[in-house]
């Protein structure tokens, strides 16, 4: 017989040419599926001198021998935030350069300081170091002489050269003009078209936060005459084609009779430019023109006593809760002999242009609620630079009434003798009989004192996972009724007619998501309750409130049993969403919820004609897996059309439509157990299916024909998750004092989590611990404390982190006689899954915080034993802590990221 000799290989790179500047990246950065992208703060140690000697064996050594000349430091745990530094040696001397501050540095701060690594915190626990090293730079030794020598004006290029005078030269002039300061005004010029969207303008000389055009900005001495520079900075940029254009330019200044700030003021000739810029020499002009703004000639009065008065026009929505600024008005007239009514008469044509001239978004949000929040929006803003016009409002020929704005917009009054120069004039149209119900603040005054007074701000948001994507951020009255607020939404998203449909939940300050309990109305009355945290930990208000568009009215909703829940087929995949009210005259059993359910579900699968034309995908071609799956209530194997129809997720405006799961997962299982679920008979439902609560990838309770229906509060708890499922089916040919069920989970162990708790929440309710299974004495062993030394498998959770189960959870027979690899096996079949895909999972016991992976070589009724008692591990439990559990160790199945290693080693053996 031929004799086999093992030969050991390693394979590494070599490297061939290295630069005189080496660059090496620590690549401190990792992706987490749960977290995201992550920084690596494991130690890595690096060395004064870098020989790579080893790497390039055919190169002489003073190519191969490099000396560390910087490092580049990252503080901070996170990759998306921190602050960075580095440290250069020269001269002989470690510097540290932290942003403007230039130090000594100790070798220690260089080397030891930035390794990473972990320490151990005041109670024990190991936090890592938040300082490390990310990229070191090495000089090659033997060149360091040529790349640190002194560098020549001659070889810098001439661009760079160049570019550093024009900075410098820059730098001077802004320090002359900075000595020069007090001599010179500095004015920025707006137009109305910067007013309309900044209504500050109105009312301040320079609004805070605003970024003027460096373009539109004059710096001009406080002795010249104002009119003269002014034109003269301004026509050849804005009138370069119309020398002759009049110009009207205003500024902010105190108004007739108060101590208001108002934009009032016409720069006139002689007037300097200290008179404009005020004490702070600084202030914007508002540049008009007849193009650009109504110029109104009034008749009568002393031609040589008329003035030029400048008015502002907003107007107020009541349905949009806004007001919004318009234009303004130039009005040439006789203050003393003015008729104010014939002057706002002659205005009102010119305001219903400008009214006519807004955006009309008032259909912008439509369908929102649809699709992932948005795809039945028939408009929505343009991009930058496209084509799309934005629709315009209709010409209004609603009567308008008016109102004159007093004393920082919190005083109006109907009722004026005279028009003043910077007046602002509030415009509303009447409203219309059909809009009547969603005005709330009939009038400007009533919006002022009640709205605007008592606001708070709010980001509405569509309550669907995972985007929840945003509807607006607006501000809203703390007293504005839950009602009032089901209007607003309901008109916003095109549903006003059935805004008792829109539902709206709070958010949760601690998991920064939508709160599992969904808010009676008559406990949040008001904006200010849905905003109020339900954690005492949390005292200020939220400013996220999430909505949703039901399929029933929440009249409908809270004074019935209401159950949201989700079909599973037997391979734990998704069918349907489905939503059922019961009577709360009617006793919630087996019977009577199941008969609902089957018989809502089979309704909503003949409305949404689905699943047709639909080639089924499957891993397992046999029928013996049908057999497997569907126990002894194995459908017809066919594969066939079920239904007329598509496999789509179904969009209309009642909401009506079921979810249906992606066309791409329906199988041969998942057709077959639709046409099961259609061909089931309502009234004998309870005897195949079963009711399951789950929260955060963990079952609690289980309602069936053996486990009754146990509320905590008399109902199906909102705060669940609820999925009708097939009941699971004993191994066929395996005595029932040899097989018990058992609830699996997919979990992992967070590592970087100190915790208390399991993590997964508190679950719906309690109820039942009946035990319908003949294991008392799991095959003879006898059973141990929760708290004993498990006698097989490894403790994978000595340092008790947090447990988190994620994915979808199920229940199945377990053969107490067989192995976990088994056990394993038969779980890749249920899932429809390769055995390659799951060999790497580790089959796990665990309870609470106490995991124990299975031994492969004993079979699963021991191991069971000598983890906990039976009844652990039923569902039903008082405490859900409690529950125990099968946990298969493995990241969600979507995604497995790669693992990375503390170490990198680079082999160059010849062998």
């Amino acid at each position: 017989m031929e004799k086999r000799v093992t030969i050991g290989l390693r394979r590494g790179p070599r490297l061939k040419n290295i630069p005189p500047v080496l660059l090496l990246h620590l690549t401190r950065f990792d992706y987490d599926i749960m977290l995201g992208e992550t920084k690596v703060c494991t130690r890595w140690d690096y060395y004064r001198t870098l020989d790579l000697s080893k790497y390039m064996p055919d190169s002489p050594p003073e190519m191969t021998h490099y000396t560390l000349y910087s490092v580049f430091v990252h503080a901070g745990t996170n990759t998306g935030f921190g602050h960075y530094y580095c440290f250069i040696h020269c001269s002989g001397t470690w510097y540290k350069f932290n942003d403007e501050t230039v130090t000594h540095a100790t070798l220690f701060e260089v080397f030891g300081a930035n390794f990473g690594g972990y320490r151990m915190n005041y109670w024990g626990t190991e936090v890592p170091h938040s300082s490390n090293a990310y990229m070191l730079v090495y000089l090659r030794t033997s060149a360091m002489e040529t790349l640190l020598k002194p560098i020549n004006t001659s070889d810098i290029p001439k661009h760079v050269v160049e570019t550093l005078e024009k900075e410098k030269e820059e730098q001077a002039r802004l320090e002359r003009e900075k000595e020069e300061d007090y001599l010179y005004g500095r004015v920025h010029f707006v137009l109305p078209s910067t007013i309309k969207e900044d209504a500050r303008f109105l009312s301040s000389r320079l609004p805070p936060g605003h970024t003027f055009s460096p373009n539109m900005t004059l710096r001009v001495s406080l002795e010249a005459d104002a009119l003269t520079e002014f034109e003269a900075f301004l026509r050849p940029r804005l009138y370069p084609d119309s020398p002759d254009e009049r110009v009207w330019m205003w500024f902010v200044s105190t108004g007739k009779g108060s101590d208001r700030q108002l934009l009032n003021a016409l720069v006139t000739p002689g007037m300097k430019v200290a008179e404009v810029v005020g004490k702070y020499q600084e202030c914007c002009v508002l540049v008009t023109d007849a193009k650009t703004t109504q110029v109104l000639n009034t008749e009568g009065g002393d031609e040589s006593k008329k003035v030029y008065h400048l008015l502002h026009h907003k107007l107020y929505d009541p349905l949009q809760l806004k007001i919004h600024v318009l234009g303004s008005t130039i009005v040439y007239h006789d203050p003393a002999h003015d008729n104010v009514r014939v002057t706002l008469d002659k205005v009102k044509p010119h305001v219903r242009q400008l009214v006519s001239e807004l955006p009309d978004d008032s259909k912008k949000l439509y369908g929102h609620h649809l699709a992932g929040g948005g795809s039945g929006k028939p408009s929505s803003s343009p991009a930058p630079g496209s084509l799309t016009t934005v629709p315009l409002r209709e010409y209004p020929t609603e009567e308008l009434t008016v109102t004159w704005e007093f004393e920082t917009t919190t005083l109006y009054t109907s009722d004026n003798d005279a028009i003043h120069s910077g007046d602002v004039l509030v415009w509303q149209l009447a409203i219309k009989p059909e809009d009547a119900e969603y005005v709330f603040y009939p009038d400007v005054q009533s919006y002022q004192r009640d709205f605007v007074a008592r606001c708070l701000p709010i980001e509405l948001k569509l309550d669907q996972p995972p985007g929840y994507p945003t509807l607006l951020k607006t501000r809203l009255s703390a007293d504005m009724t839950y009602e009032q607020l089901q209007r607003y939404v309901g008109r916003l998203i095109g549903v006003g007619d059935q805004f008792d449909r829109v539902r709206f939940t709070r958010h949760n300050p601690e998991t920064q998501l939508p709160y599992f309990m969904k808010g009676k109305r008559k406990d949040r009355p008001t904006i200010e309750k849905l905003l109020t945290p339900a954690s005492s930990r949390y005292t200020a208000l939220s400013t996220i409130l999430y909505y949703e568009y039901c399929k029933y009215t929440v009249t409908e909703v809270e004074e019935a049993h209401s159950l949201q829940f989700k079909l599973f087929a037997p391979n734990v995949r998704m069918i349907s969403k489905h939503w059922i009210l019961l009577s709360r005259e009617q006793p919630l059993e087996a019977s009577t919820v199941f008969a609902a359910c089957v018989s809502a579900m089979q309704v909503d699968f003949q409305d949404e004609e689905i699943f047709s034309d639909t080639t089924p995908t499957t891993n397992a071609a046999d029928n013996s897996v049908m057999d497997e799956l569907f126990g002894e209530s194995s459908p017809p194997h066919s594969p066939t059309t079920l239904v007329n129809g598509k496999a789509e997720f179904p969009v209309d405006n009642d909401s009506r439509s079921c979810i249906v799961m992606n066309k791409k997962h329906i199988t041969e299982v998942v057709l077959g157990f639709v046409q099961f679920i259609q061909s089931l008979n309502p009234e004998e439902a309870w005897e195949h299916l079963r009711l399951v609560d789950v929260w955060q990838g963990k079952v609690y309770n289980v309602f069936d024909r053996d486990h009754p229906f146990i509320f905590e509060h008399g109902s199906f708890e909102e705060s669940a998750e609820y999925r009708v499922e097939l009941l699971p089916s004993p191994i066929r040919g395996i005595p029932p004092a040899d097989q018990m069920l058992i609830q699996v989970h997919h979990f992992s162990i967070n590592r970087n989590a100190a915790s208390a708790t399991n993590g997964n929440g508190v679950g719906a309710n309690n109820g039942n611990t009946n035990n319908n299974n003949n294991i008392n004495n799991l095959n003879g062993a006898n059973n141990v404390g929760p708290n004993a030394a498990p006698q097989y498998g490894q403790n994978l959770n000595a340092n008790k982190d947090k447990v988190e189960t994620h994915s979808d959870p199920f229940s199945l027979y377990v053969n107490l006689h067989e192995l976990p690899t088994d056990f394993l096996g038969r779980v890749a079949t249920k899932l429809e899954l390769e055995y390659a895909a799951v060999q790497d999972w580790k089959v796990c016991l665990v309870k609470n915080l106490r995991v124990v992976e299975m031994s492969p070589d004993v079979a699963m009724g021991e191991q069971l034993a000598a983890f906990c008692d039976a009844s652990s591990f039923e569902p039903n439990q008082r405490e859900p802590v409690r529950i125990a559990y099968i946990g298969l160790d493995h990241a969600p199945l979507k995604r497995h990221p790669k693992t990375r290693t503390d170490k990198a080693l680079i082999l160059n053996d010849h062998h």
